[in-house]
């Protein structure tokens, strides 16, 4: 998810900020980040001081979600995809009520930070869409958009592959193909 957000958003002509592990900043600078954060060293909110930050794409939640509430100028806005989902959401998925009103109350205390910061928090599901997707390859066609890809599997290693992508600490995303020449298999 970060390596596209990152290359999107220089594309848009955003000035991009993101947080990696160090083994991770030289990649983020090659997709195009203008300020790396090593999460394991730096602190978010001491790193970002003096920068106006419009939008957070969170991908960790808990924690990393509440700094990010943080660094936000005012209207600023976080877009969270493991935070905890917002009645918006819960409209727009028509869940009974009673399921909103959990979910009202999953993201209250976030909901309530933002507000007293003067920010917004979203919470964002992603549904399968053709247009967007078209979109997206259509960049990944013109060069503008460049996948990251650790390594290839063959398809009786499915399972593999899905451990490595589910466990973290892969560069890139963990494809599997049908193709006997295609795979990398390495590691």
């Amino acid at each position: 998810m970060g390596s596209v957000a990152i290359q999107l958003a220089k594309h848009l002509g955003c000035t991009v900020a993101t947080t990696v592990s160090t083994a991770n900043i030289a990649a983020a600078q090659e997709l195009g980040a203008d300020i790396v954060i090593d999460y394991r060293h730096d602190d978010l909110a001491q790193s970002l001081a003096g920068t106006p930050v419009d939008l957070v794409l969170d991908t960790q939640g808990g924690a990393t979600l509440q700094a990010s509430l943080g660094v936000l100028r005012r209207g600023g806005t976080v877009i969270g995809i493991t935070g905890p989902p917002d009645p918006a959401f819960a409209r727009r998925v028509g869940v009974n009520p009673v399921v909103r009103l959990a979910i009202r109350a999953l993201s209250a205390r976030t909901r309530r930070r933002a507000r007293t910061l003067g920010v917004t928090y979203r919470f964002l599901f992603i549904t399968p869409d053709s247009a967007p997707l078209r979109q997206v390859a259509g960049l990944v066609d013109d060069g503008v958009l460049r996948p990251v890809i650790d390594r290839v599997l063959p398809f009786d290693q499915t399972p593999r592959a899905l451990d490595e992508a589910l466990g973290g600490g892969t560069r890139g995303k963990v494809l599997v193909t049908t193709d006997p020449k295609a795979g990398t298999n390495h590691g």
